[in-house]
């Protein structure tokens, strides 16, 4: 069906190059030539302006939404029986879109949609929101804190969705911030917590408990850290130190529902 598309949008373009009296396909092919200037400029700059390609990305659903219909529009004012009746050439625009619709359209992402993933627990969020606004909170990046900024509109550290593999520099400092935090969350003593706290300026850590108390929901995360996540479980099972009940009654600004928030500025 993509192909039907470009080529219904081609069949429109040079349509308009042949009839172009207002100046419509300049206007057209300058949108376009904007977008590869775009797309150098961020290139030639990155990472300072993040993903290059998003500026070819961003340009699709304008050439679906827009420049489809209306080269299919076009296209059907050339058919010699659809030209001499205007009602006619609108009914025609009208069932084509429509059944194209029909068949490719109203389905959204479906796969995020039957995705199991949850919101943010309101008690959770709640016990964030109450705590200062200049706090950065570290969490294991692919679970429950990649919901915590949205929600409450604090700074986290790291997430599986800022974790972008594009650009050499940002890689590196992400890659940091990963090691730092894979040793803290799976750590046998408080060491890695107060490097978290002291070089990076962390001040709490959301910890889920049944990545250490269920055998079927461990920690995930992409490589290279999926291949060192079950042996280090297995390494320090039993000494788990964010378990400590010693920690968290010392440390734990909340605990509920499997998820413990520790203030690491209260690290006994």
């Amino acid at each position: 069906m993509g192909l039907i598309v470009l080529v219904v949008i081609c069949a429109g373009i040079r349509a308009v190059f042949k009839e172009n009296s207002n100046g419509a396909a300049v206007r057209l092919i300058g949108f376009f030539a904007v977008c590869v200037v775009l797309h150098v400029i961020a290139w030639l700059g990155a990472p300072y302006l993040y993903i290059p390609t998003r500026f070819f990305m961003y340009s699709l659903p304008f050439l679906i939404t827009l420049i489809f219909p209306w080269s299919l529009y076009i296209l059907l004012g050339r058919v010699p029986r659809l030209h001499s009746s205007a009602k006619l050439k609108a009914l025609s625009f009208l069932g084509i879109v429509s059944v194209y619709l029909m068949a490719f359209g109203g389905r959204g992402n479906v796969e995020f949609a039957a995705s199991p993933e949850q919101q943010l627990s309101q008690p959770l969020a709640d016990a964030i929101t109450a705590l200062p606004k200049d706090i950065l909170i570290a969490g294991w990046p692919a679970a429950e804190i990649r919901n915590v900024e949205y929600v409450t509109r604090r700074n986290v550290f790291l997430t599986a969705a800022t974790h972008h593999v594009l650009h050499l520099t940002y890689m590196k400092a992400m890659r940091v911030r990963m090691d730092a935090l894979f040793e803290a969350y799976l750590s046998t003593d408080a060491a890695p917590l107060y490097r978290l706290k002291q070089e990076f300026g962390v001040t709490h850590l959301l910890v889920e408990t049944r990545d250490f108390t269920d055998p079927k929901h461990p920690p995930e995360y992409f490589a290279p850290w999926r291949a060192r996540i079950g042996p280090r479980l297995a390494e320090i099972k039993g000494k788990e130190y964010l378990m400590n009940r010693s920690l968290q009654e010392k440390a734990a600004v909340y605990n509920k529902n499997g998820f413990i928030l520790l203030d690491l500025a209260k690290l006994p």
